[in-house]
């Protein structure tokens, strides 16, 4: 049935495949090392994106008072707030102010820039406030006021300074 030539042949045959095999296997082997080493070695480079033009922004004018109401840092949020109601006049600003003293100052401002004393009952410093109701009792002439004034002294000194002329 079988040659001795064929019989030969066929261990060099397999011979030949499994080296052709081998061969095709290492060279798969080093293509994947070469591979994951380029891989490794090379850098991922991220880009960031440019920031978005800003507009119209006045760095002299302050914030509005809504943007103020978002800092997270209390006493640079109270210096926006206080910013804004220098700009707006609004006193309904100084509550949301959270420093006792710049509140006290931000009522002090708008109870005379207004001329309201019923703004100095929001002070919380009495010295404070007896300042402010006799500033507004003195600029509009209001005797009245002098009587929500606490310390005694100063409310006298303005009854004196605003009782009708005899």
């Amino acid at each position: 049935m079988f040659d001795k030539k064929q019989s030969k042949r066929r261990p060099l045959i397999i011979v030949c495949s499994a080296a052709a095999l081998l061969i095709i296997l290492v060279s798969l082997i080093l293509s994947y090392q070469i591979v994951a080493k380029h891989n490794l070695a090379k850098k991922t480079e991220y880009k960031i994106p440019p920031l978005p033009a800003v507009k119209n922004i006045d760095l002299n004018q302050p914030l509005g008072f809504n943007e103020c109401l978002k800092i997270a840092n209390p006493d640079i949020r109270d210096s926006c707030i206080f910013d804004s109601f220098q700009a707006d006049k609004d006193a309904l600003y100084c509550q949301q102010i959270m420093d006792l003293n710049k509140k006290d100052s931000c009522f002090s401002i708008a109870a005379i820039d207004q001329d309201c004393g019923n703004l100095c009952s929001n002070l919380i410093n009495e010295d404070s406030k007896d300042k402010c109701y006799l500033d507004v009792a003195l600029d509009t002439d209001n005797v009245y006021l002098c009587e929500e004034i606490a310390d005694s002294e100063m409310q006298g000194s303005c009854n004196e300074e605003l009782k009708p002329a005899e």
